[in-house]
């Protein structure tokens, strides 16, 4: 790889296109890639290490040491949870019973007036 192209790209902060970049190259060789597709496989490379070094930045913060799966979870222990609709549709089912809205009305000079109000679901 041009030492140069990868110097740019680096300085873009496009470091995940550097490491995919010979990959995706030989790929391209190999099989002939238009370029247009090329360059989509290339961006998606780098969207997708930065998902990956996101999750793992937040997983990080959160102090999350070992990742947990609901193969793992014990179902015995709550047997009202609705196991065959929480492992066919992650996430269904599963809303906030209130949720708040925070609004603030005024300007510095004014009285200010803070209100916490329950948000329509």
């Amino acid at each position: 790889m041009n030492a140069q192209l990868s110097t740019r790209l680096r300085h873009l902060r496009l470091s995940g296109m550097v490491e995919a970049l010979p990959a995706r190259v030989a790929q391209a060789e190999a099989a002939p890639l238009a370029h247009l597709e090329f360059l989509e496989l290339l961006v998606d490379d780098e969207l997708s290490r930065r998902a990956d070094r996101l999750f793992a930045r937040r997983l990080k913060q959160a102090g999350i040491v070992t990742l947990k799966t609901l193969a793992d979870f014990d179902w015995t222990f709550n047997a009202k949870l609705p196991k065959a609709k929480l492992v066919s549709e992650p996430g269904a089912g599963l809303k906030p019973a209130v949720s708040f809205s925070y609004s603030w009305t005024g300007t510095a000079s004014s009285s200010m007036s803070h209100s916490w109000r329950p948000r329509a679901a």
